[in-house]
């Protein structure tokens, strides 16, 4: 039975790889895309809209047949308006934060050269893709599923642990891993005590935007 749950653990993080690995073969073989398999944010977004209705699909029967987690309510709790207005002034603060952390100190001794590619991308692709599809697809998949489903194996604290630590590594590189795992226990506890993937989302989303921004303005 606790094979079956790990399982389950591992489906939601399985699609998005496997989404990669597609979104890889497709930029490889069609030509359009070939001539753009530098653009990595380009290849994001086209991973994130791959997994995105698999995702949905997902967690649509996870609530339908199972109950959420013991410290969650079943449906989303009343959020008051100065809530959200605090979430996108956090995830504001956060990237910057993060920003002037990484001008001081690890870019000294890591290379930024990942992030670089990510901010080299057009702008409005930037935003749908960095701003927009990919912080949704991201809380879905990590919040929404890998989460919530570690939590039948997991205590809340593992848990929490368990998915930032993945959510860090699957940022590929040391400066943005030292930068997401925080970033993720931050949203984990949105998460829990909004008791909407909505909190999340918005903090991501604010977030990734003023870093989106920021990069455009140097």
């Amino acid at each position: 039975m606790e094979i079956k749950k790990i399982v389950r653990v591992l489906i939601p993080l399985a699609v998005h790889i496997a989404a990669q690995a597609v979104t890889a073969v497709l930029f490889s073989s069609i030509p359009y895309l070939k001539a753009r398999s530098g653009n990595s944010v380009l290849m994001t977004t086209i991973a994130a809209i791959l997994t995105l209705p698999v995702l949905i699909l997902l967690w649509r029967r996870d609530r339908k047949y199972r109950p959420c987690c013991p410290e969650k309510n079943p449906a989303p709790r009343s959020v008051r308006w100065w809530v959200w207005i605090l979430i996108i002034i956090g995830g504001m603060a956060c990237s910057g934060l993060s920003a002037v952390i990484t001008a001081l100190g690890p870019g000294k001794f890591f290379t930024d050269e990942p992030v670089r590619r990510l901010f080299a991308a057009d702008l409005p692709l930037q935003f749908a893709g960095l701003c927009f599809l990919v912080p949704i697809t991201e809380e879905l998949l990590f919040r929404g599923l890998t989460y919530e489903r570690s939590r039948e194996i997991m205590l809340q604290r593992t848990a929490v642990i368990f998915v930032s630590a993945v959510f860090a590594l699957y940022h590929g590189n040391m400066l943005q891993m030292l930068y997401a795992f925080p970033m993720s226990i931050i949203m984990q506890e949105l998460y829990i005590h909004t008791g909407t993937l909505a909190g999340p989302v918005v903090f991501h989303i604010s977030a990734n935007a003023l870093s989106v921004i920021i990069e455009a303005m140097r």
